[in-house]
């Protein structure tokens, strides 16, 4: 959300899985406001739930890119296929200390 107007700017909606998959957006147009992320469960399901958000990282060099701010898509309606080997991903992950 854009802290000067409230506006939300991005918006993930729940995949109904334990299961944690890298989701990143391309942020450039907002390079230099300032911004903050709300993260919100709305269901109104009378039983127990939670919300599972994990390594949330800002910046390109985060990612390895190193030039500006700009992002690879990746989202529910655009997963990785299932071809793809994920675990060059997790070995070019310095902070990931293991495969699990």
């Amino acid at each position: 959300m854009r802290d000067s107007d409230g506006k939300p700017l991005l918006k993930q909606i729940a995949t109904n899985n334990k299961a944690l998959v890298y989701i990143t957006w391309d942020t450039s147009k907002w390079q230099g406001q300032k911004v903050h992320i709300l993260i919100h469960d709305s269901s109104t399901a009378k039983s127990w739930g939670h919300i599972n958000i994990d390594d949330i990282r800002v910046g390109c060099h985060l990612l390895g890119d190193g030039k500006g701010v700009s992002f690879n898509i990746l989202g529910q309606a655009n997963q990785v296929p299932q071809s793809y080997s994920a675990c060059s991903s997790y070995a070019a992950d310095s902070i990931r200390p293991q495969y699990h």
